[in-house]
């Protein structure tokens, strides 16, 4: 226990409401020793210091709402109160008429000369500061004689920070971890500019760093200097200012484990860099290093002894030990697993750095370390992680996500990772045949005779070294056997993930290219020897990976077999481990999995039934611990597949689990509403519900449900700006509606719009997404065709949409400006643009877009594509292209008769417009409607009336085709 003195003194430090519980603490089990503190505490006003002046007479105190501070504050409320001041809301009442914040020495300290010492200290601090991020100070002095609020007594007055302590507005946000990692680089960023000022903080905290809202983004503000120490040259005040001996200077659950000692002097700016790693640690996970509930059950003197001598666990591995893992993962908008992963690595070890034990093995300074904070959120390698080659490419991967088309890195992956394992392990062979070899020579020796005991324990000694040998090597290759593993495991999910929107979007030529590599190394993790639980769990997991990566490759033979393998290893391990409940999870797991190949090779009865055993097991985890979302989460999407698979033979059952699946999603969501995962899978669900409706038939019931899912997305969407996958299902979803509700047509536009405006805006986001750009495409198509359907849509307003849909497809590179998909879709979009310029009269540039879509058009398709460009032809003046099209044209297939008089038409029209091929044009007009006449062509009227035909009717030829019109047929 610490000395009486220490104690006192650290006591004495402390503001009078928190001496109380510092000494039930301090004192725990000694009451004599409480009691003698508690006199000394006592008497301790009257002593007075030394070196302070008199003590004057002081009256009640007058700090209180309405006093005037030097003639020109006026207090409103207190908004602070700390061991040394007061913080006060106040009016300023002139030069200007402004709020601030107004600090004020406590009265029982205002004669005091460490604390008239320490809050000028703190004030000139703040004099220093010019930061966006650190709140400034307006106004400093002392009181006068006459001021209501006491003389003599020292005030200074800052700008007020109208904002909460930063794990408050952190958690009453449900802000994501990267979001609150930026919160944090603000954070380091302020505390860089007092330390480049020669300002040493020594108590930042959660409490000390408020975070307000400015235009709609949270701005972090640094506050309350009280405890700042000058390094360097810089002097905060002139007089001496000594850590009161005994004391501890700061807050002990952030403090570094050089300042947590009584007397400490030895401090720098590393101290703050500490500090900054604690706060990050509980943004994290909720919780300090040392947990608040340990702390306040512990003496200081043990308080101090943990931060200098104990290892905080890893922010992953506090996370998975805290029964508070599920509150801080829903605070964080996501699940503790989802958590757990994504601290595991690259934060877990920059947090460890900044709180390293040792000054020198942290980083150098605030700036470094939000400079690898930044690094992380740009998917960059860290200064605090590992060098490795698979730690590496895990990076590369994140950064270059839908493009990953470096085939060759994948490779190095592979071949390096798996070369060096073999290798390790081939090493460790030969060095067990050593041990064996040696062995062997030591039976030997020891049959031969007595005197060979000298070379026979020289014998032992080898052996047992080539023994250490062989397992260093063998752990050196399990090393990199694991890093090999994460390595591909974060390249597969980079490529294909693991959620429900998978699916929805298509896999390039290059993605399944690599992913046909990766299902190699996953295939012989499932075949590798089992030996251990390990081994065998290991298997199971990658027979699942091989499930998903079959199955986005459409091979469903392989799919079902894998699925069936992750079954059976993990029915053994459930049967086997019955307390490890992850087997459990992953069994019902399996079930599904195999169930959604079945039902993809319309096998419904097995589907359901492997459906139904995911259920039972998910079922009694839910009931064995409701206090896991995770776990109803996964019942609820058992209870969708279920009703997918009951829809072809028992639709009235698959609805019933539709809306049983819709309840679980509907409490999870209620329960956690910053669960983004939670309220997406509800909006799907009502989607779902919404298709089997519109089957029935059910279209008003269906439109209720489709709008239900619509309203969440948008919601979700908007609260979620920055994952653009909420607002492709959006898309998708207002695009489904619209397909299923085809009249009246207005309302089917209507919808269609919808879906292009989140589409248009997803698409310019991210133009290096093929997908996006698109599904922009389909929309546009989709709404040129509501031109020909008589929906009222503007030519005007289509033409600008089919050009952005153009401009999109133009952004794709490139395999998928090869597939027939992109094709077609580039096709449809310029054929509806040109027949939007026909309605508006611009056909030259209806003209472009038919020369665009001639060649993307099948072989087939040609002659009747480069039909619509004689109209626009001739419309721009170009007569004899036109008739030299149609001329052509009518040759190379078998036309109705219309078409043909049209042909025929066409060069009759250039006959008598083109001099210069008046007679061309002529015979070809002529072939063109005697091919006419001969297909039934019976439209006398045009022939016989219009100028252009007429000028044709003294030729013999033509003659003879107007007789074959009006001669009546046998």
């Amino acid at each position: 226990m610490a000395s009486a003195e220490s104690i006192f003194f650290a006591a004495l430090d402390r503001p009078p409401d928190e001496r109380a519980t510092f000494l039930a603490q301090a004192c725990d089990g000694d009451p004599a020793l409480r009691g003698r503190i508690e006199r000394m505490l006592a008497v301790q006003p009257a002593v007075g210091q030394f070196l302070d002046p008199p003590a004057a007479p002081v009256a009640a105190s007058a700090d209180q709402p309405g006093t005037v501070v030097a003639g020109r504050y006026k207090l409103l409320e207190s908004i602070g109160e700390g061991g040394m001041g007061t913080v006060w809301r106040a009016d300023q009442l002139h030069p200007v008429r402004r709020e601030v914040a107004v600090k004020l020495v406590r009265d029982e300290h205002q004669f005091s000369r460490p604390f008239r010492v320490r809050f000028e200290a703190e004030r000139q601090a703040l004099a220093l500061m010019d930061h966006p991020h650190i709140a400034k100070l307006l106004d400093a002095g002392t009181m006068a004689a006459t001021d209501p609020a006491g003389a003599d007594r020292p005030y200074f007055v800052m700008e007020l920070v109208r904002g909460v302590p930063l794990n408050v507005f952190c958690d009453r946000h449900h802000l994501s971890v990267p979001d609150r990692l930026r919160l944090f680089v603000q954070i380091c960023a302020a505390v860089q500019h007092a330390h480049q000022k020669g300002v040493l903080h020594r108590d930042l905290k959660p409490g000390n760093v408020l975070v307000e809202s400015h235009d709609g983004r949270p701005l972090v503000r640094v506050i309350d200097f009280g405890l700042a120490k000058a390094t360097g040259e810089l002097r905060l005040t002139d007089q001496t200012l000594f850590t009161q001996f005994g004391g501890v200077v700061g807050t002990p659950l952030y403090m570094a484990p050089e300042q947590a000692t009584f007397n400490a002097v030895d401090v720098d700016t590393r101290a703050d860099v500490y500090a900054l790693g604690v706060i990050l640690y509980e943004l994290l996970t909720g919780t300090t290093p040392i947990e608040h509930e340990a702390a306040k059950k512990a003496p200081l003197e043990e308080v101090l002894r943990l931060i200098r001598d104990a290892d905080p666990p890893t922010p992953s591995n506090r996370l998975a030990s805290t029964v508070d893992g599920a509150t801080a993962a829903i605070n964080r908008g996501t699940e503790v697993q989802t958590l757990g992963r994504f601290l595991r690595g690259d934060l877990d070890w920059i947090v460890m750095k900044a709180l390293a034990k040792e000054r020198d093995r942290r980083y150098e300074s605030a700036a470094a370390f939000a400079a690898d904070v930044e690094r992380f959120l740009a998917y960059e390698p860290v200064l605090a992680g590992p060098p490795g080659a698979a730690y590496r490419v895990r990076k590369f991967v994140r950064r270059n996500r839908p493009q990953v088309v470096a085939a060759a890195l994948l490779l190095f992956a592979l071949v390096a990772g798996i070369a060096g394992t073999t290798a390790g392990l081939i090493q460790a062979d030969a060095r067990r045949k050593e041990a064996d070899e040696a062995r062997g020579q030591e039976t030997e020796q020891r049959t031969r005779a007595e005197e060979a005991l000298g070379r026979e324990a020289g014998e032992r000694a080898r052996a047992e070294r080539a023994l250490g040998r062989e397992a260093a090597e063998r752990t050196r290759a399990e090393q990199a056997l694991d890093q090999t593993r994460q390595a591909l495991e974060s390249l597969l999910t980079s490529l294909i993930g693991e959620s429900l929107l998978d699916k929805q979007r298509p896999l390039t030529d290059e993605q399944k290219n690599i992913i046909a590599q990766l299902l190699v190394h996953f295939e012989k993790l499932t075949r590798e020897p089992q030996t251990d639980e390990a081994s065998r769990a290991r298997a199971g997991r990658a027979a699942i990976r091989v499930w998903h990566i079959q199955s986005r490759l459409d091979r469903k033979g392989e799919a079902e077999a894998a699925a069936r393998r992750a079954v059976a290893a993990f029915t053994a391990l459930a049967a086997e481990f019955p307390t490890t409940l992850d087997y459990r999870r992953s069994l019902a797991v399996g079930h599904n999995n195999l169930g959604s190949v079945l039902k993809a090779n319309k096998k419904f009865d097995a589907a359901q039934e492997q459906f139904r055993a995911a259920m039972s097991i998910q079922t009694k985890l839910v009931a064995d611990y409701p206090e896991t979302p995770l776990y109803r989460s996964d019942l609820g999407t058992s209870r969708l597949n279920l009703g997918i698979a009951l829809v072809p033979q028992k639709p009235r059952e698959a609805e019933a689990e539709y809306r049983e699946g819709l309840a679980v999603w509907e409490k999870l969501a209620a329960d956690f509403p910053a669960a983004a995962e939670y309220r997406r899978n509800l909006a799907l669900g009502h989607q779902l519900l919404g298709m089997r409706l519109s089957n029935k038939g059910q279209w008003p019931l269906a439109e209720k449900e489709y709008n239900e899912a619509v309203q969440r997305l948008e919601k979700l969407a908007a609260d979620a700006p920055d994952a653009p996958e909420y607002r492709r299902v959006l898309g998708n979803t207002l695009q489904e509606m619209a397909d299923r509700r085809q009249a009246p047509l207005i309302q089917y536009v209507q919808l269609l719009r919808r879906a292009f405006e989140v589409r248009e805006k997803l698409a310019a986001d991210a133009p290096g997404i093929a997908d996006y750009q698109i599904d922009l495409a389909r929309t546009a198509a989709d709404l040129s065709h509501t031109l020909h359907m008589g929906a009222g849509a503007q030519p005007a307003d289509l033409a600008a949409a089919l050009g952005k849909a153009i401009d999109a497809l133009a952004r794709v590179s490139g395999p998928d400006r090869r597939s027939d998909t992109f094709r077609r879709l580039l096709l449809d979009c310029h054929e509806g643009r040109a027949w939007a310029y026909n309605r508006l009269s611009k056909y030259r540039e209806g003209l472009a877009d038919w020369d665009a879509a001639v060649p993307l058009c099948s072989k087939d398709q040609e002659p009747q594509y480069r039909m619509y460009r004689i109209h626009p032809l001739i419309q721009v003046g170009q007569l004899a292209k036109a008739a030299d099209e149609a001329a052509e044209l009518g040759k190379v297939k078998k036309w109705p008769a219309d078409q043909l008089g049209h042909f025929a038409w066409v060069c009759a029209h250039a006959s008598r417009l083109t001099p210069a091929r008046k007679g061309e044009f002529a015979d070809r007009s002529v072939e063109l409607l005697s091919a006419a006449v001969a297909a039934g062509y019976k439209d006398l009227d045009r022939v016989t009336t219009s100028a252009d035909f007429v000028a044709l009717k003294d030729r013999d030829d033509f003659k003879k085709a107007i007789e074959a019109m009006t001669k009546p047929k046998p």
